[in-house]
């Protein structure tokens, strides 16, 4: 709601909500109509350090409450006289406001920007001194930003005859980091670092062009001809404000390469995932239409991994069962890859790979009367390594589970419901009608078909619920609360409403729940975490709670009491 327009508090914007809760910003998609409380502004002028010049093009983030989130909303740039508005801030009275000088001009120290700080003066920190901010008032909060330091150099090959090489990102990393990529001519330049601090640059060639050795790919290394791999010790460089630090540059070796294509029997797969790793590295890449791939900027090793994600791949035979994982020389899930050896200045090639057609699992899921059950995760996971596969029933309770190799899987079905009402959800279990913690009945899959009626009817699960409030008894809103048993390796979570009360539904039967309760993300107020009942996470045990399905637990609840208080600002308000 900061830009909105049409009522009482357009001059102050409205706070941003999702659902019925301030203070978050996510993808959530509302379908209901949302009423916005009144939000306050943030007002300012930001000028060069010890001049009344004002700051163009500075970039000003307020960070919600006490946390280091920043709402994308609530950012915005100063205009050429230097200053800032941020309307819809939600009353906090500890915001924090920074500013970031790199790109900023007006002063006399554009050629090497301005160093980042945050209110009040503070330099080299993620979060300021706080600033209150109340509904429908303005609050000033004003930056001056001193000489920051720049650095800059120039990237080639390591040819006889070195050759610029532009898209090479290059990174400068110390208590605050930036990066900046090479243009055509290999030249970078970084703004608006912190003087006086030590800093290590690296340069990562990935998507650098313009050199003899495009093909193959570059080294990665750090300034000063250090390398990225083994145990490197980079040289660092320190500085000074107002002065740029030159001839930082490097001159980047060539690297090796693996190639191969990909098919299903003799049809070539496109948009199979090809990894590439040992200890030290790892990349990845795509095949294209006609199943080719190419992985360049390899280091010279003998013990590279290459496996072929099918996950997406079309083109053979079975692209609606999908088809199976596969490393090099036909290694399924749980043997050990073929090593390959890769020479850095050449290119290995004939790294192929066949998968072969996948499997698949179908079923429906009902209630205990045979209603469908829209929204239920399927999970099938094999003994076997490799990764868990999931799917969600639809409107008619359906699924449907594809590209799984031919292996014994365990398949359970669960509700998961994060932000849940009053409800007692459904009970989770595995076919065929296995409690959780229960050792399931084993689902054979078969290379090429489906694997059918694979289904379950859930009955009404257990609930944990409860209310949590601060130690004056006040009901605290988004406290976040966390549901675990080890015995039944469970995991679920919830936020307590507006009134403090929270529920916890579709868990199984235990004995052994462990509920833990933990501050809002951000908010006016922040509290220390503790445990049911009146434990401290970190110090100790934890009541357990018991469960059991088709019933709630009842009266979990906790108060709260304040996280230790920070220290207050000077900020203005009118």
């Amino acid at each position: 709601g900061s830009g909105a327009t049409g009522s009482t508090n357009d001059a102050f914007g409205y706070a941003a909500a999702c659902g019925d809760s301030a203070y978050e910003v996510s993808s959530t998609l509302l379908t209901q109509d949302q009423a916005l409380s009144h939000g306050g502004r943030i007002r300012g002028t930001v000028r060069q350090d010890g001049s009344a010049a004002p700051l163009a093009a500075v970039g000003v983030t307020l960070r919600m409450g006490s946390s280091s989130t920043f709402v994308p909303a609530l950012v915005t740039t100063t205009a050429a006289d230097g200053t800032f508005e941020i309307r819809g801030v939600p009353p906090a009275p500890d915001h924090s406001v920074c500013f970031e000088g790199s790109t900023a001009t007006g002063g006399s120290n554009d050629a090497t920007g301005y160093a980042a700080e945050c209110y009040d003066d503070l330099v080299g920190v993620f979060t300021g001194s706080p600033v209150s901010v109340s509904v429908s008032a303005t609050t000033t909060v004003n930056g001056s930003l001193g000489a920051g330091a720049a650095v800059t150099g120039r990237v080639t090959d390591s040819s006889a005859t070195p050759r610029p090489l532009s898209g090479v990102l290059v990174t400068v990393d110390g208590r605050l980091s930036a990066e900046a990529t090479t243009g055509t001519d290999g030249t970078y330049l970084v703004r608006g670092l912190e003087p006086g601090a030590e800093y290590v640059v690296s340069f990562s060639p990935a998507e650098a062009t313009g050199g003899a050795w495009d093909a193959l790919g570059y080294l990665g290394e750090y300034w000063n001809n250090i390398p990225t791999t083994g145990t490197p010790i980079p040289t660092p460089i320190t500085l000074t404000a107002g002065v740029r630090r030159t001839g930082i540059g490097a001159a980047l070796a060539t690297a090796g390469a693996i190639t191969g294509t990909v098919r299903n029997g003799t049809l070539p797969l496109a948009g199979v995932t090809v990894t590439v790793s040992q200890p030290e590295s790892y990349a990845e890449t795509t095949t294209a239409a006609n199943g080719t791939y190419t992985v360049k900027g390899l280091e010279s090793a003998t013990d590279y991994e290459v496996c072929f994600q099918p996950y997406g791949a079309s083109g053979g035979s079975s692209d609606a069962l999908g088809y199976a994982f596969s490393c090099w020389r036909n290694k399924g899930i749980g043997e050990p890859p073929t090593p390959v050896t890769v020479t850095a200045g050449s290119a290995r090639t004939g790294i192929d790979g066949n998968l072969p057609s996948a499997g698949g699992i179908r079923g429906r899921v009902t209630d205990s009367f045979g209603a469908p059950l829209e929204g239920i995760t399927v999970s099938a996971e094999s003994p076997q390594p490799g990764p868990r596969h999931d799917a969600v029933t639809d409107s008619d309770g359906a699924y449907v589970l594809t590209g799984l190799a031919p292996f014994a899987y365990d398949v359970c079905f669960a509700k998961y419901q994060t932000f849940a009402g009053s409800g007692l959800g459904r009970a989770p279990e595995c076919w065929n009608d296995v409690p959780i913690g229960q050792t399931p009945t084993p689902v054979n899959v078969v290379s090429g078909s489906y694997t059918d009626s694979i289904s379950a009817s859930l009955g009404s699960g257990g609930a944990i619920r409860g209310r949590v409030t601060s130690d004056s008894g006040q009901p605290v809103p988004d406290a976040r609360v966390t549901v675990r048993s080890e015995l039944l390796d469970w995991y679920s979570t919830a936020e307590t409403a507006a009134d403090g009360t929270y529920n916890v539904p579709s868990l199984p039967s235990g004995t052994d729940y462990v509920v833990c309760f933990n501050s809002p993300y951000s908010g006016p107020q922040q509290f220390s975490d503790e445990c049911w009942n009146d434990v401290d996470p970190l110090t100790g045990t934890p009541t357990p709670v018991t469960v059991r399905t088709g019933s709630a637990t009842t009266a979990i609840d906790a108060v709260l009491a304040p996280a230790p208080a920070s220290a207050h600002s000077s900020s203005t308000r009118e």
